[in-house]
């Protein structure tokens, strides 16, 4: 790998060799647009950290499906919007009623 590769060379060395180096790059480059975006939705730094590894776990996940291509900060931004929107759902039940903990953790662990 050259110095700077782009995020499609990335993509493709983590499917076609599982190199971890690669996906840290991914995520190093990435992680300010998803803890920016997880930020929004939730104002809350220990809430922010859970949503961004809940979408690197699903990015690495989905990795071989997604056209690797360099808008895939595009992608893990509406990633991050979403599944932050999802835990701030969670959260807000949680408070509302201590009871959901439960339902809470089945959503934080699917």
């Amino acid at each position: 790998m050259d110095d700077h590769p782009d995020s499609a060379e990335l993509m493709r060395d983590f499917v076609e060799r599982s190199s971890h180096e690669a996906f840290r790059t991914l995520v190093d480059r990435y992680l300010p647009v998803v803890y920016g975006a997880a930020i929004r939705r939730t104002g809350n730094a220990a809430l922010e950290e859970d949503v961004a590894q809940l979408v690197f776990a699903d990015f690495a996940m989905r990795l071989p499906t997604l056209r690797a291509d360099n808008r895939i900060g595009a992608w893990l931004h509406r990633a991050a919007t979403l599944k932050a929107r999802d835990v701030m759902k969670c959260f807000l039940a949680l408070i509302g009623n201590p009871a959901s903990i439960f339902h809470f953790a089945l959503f934080i662990l699917s």
